[in-house]
C-alpha cells in the first residue's frame, strides 16, 4: 500500500500480498517498485505504473525490485 496526501492506495486486489520499496513520480504518472507473492510461492519482482502491476519475473525463484527511476 502507498499513501498520497494521506490517502491509502492498495497495490493489489487483496488476493496477493505486496511490498513497495521505492516510488518515483514523472508528471502525473506514479511508478512503484517492489514485489508481490502468494503464500507458499516465491517473491515476484514487480513495478506498478499508475496502479497497474507489471511482473518483472515469472515467480520460479525469489526476486525483488528494490528501486525505480524514471527519466
Amino acid at each position: 500500500m502507498i499513501w498520497k496526501n494521506g490517502t491509502p492506495t492498495s497495490l493489489t486486489g487483496g488476493d496477493t500480498s505486496s511490498v513497495a520499496t521505492s516510488v518515483a513520480v514523472a508528471g502525473h504518472d506514479v511508478y512503484v517498485s517492489g514485489y508481490q507473492w502468494v503464500v507458499g510461492g516465491h517473491y515476484i519482482a514487480t513495478y506498478w505504473h499508475n496502479g497497474v502491476p507489471v511482473n518483472l519475473t515469472d515467480g520460479t525463484s525469489n526476486a525483488i525490485a528494490w528501486s525505480i527511476s524514471v527519466q
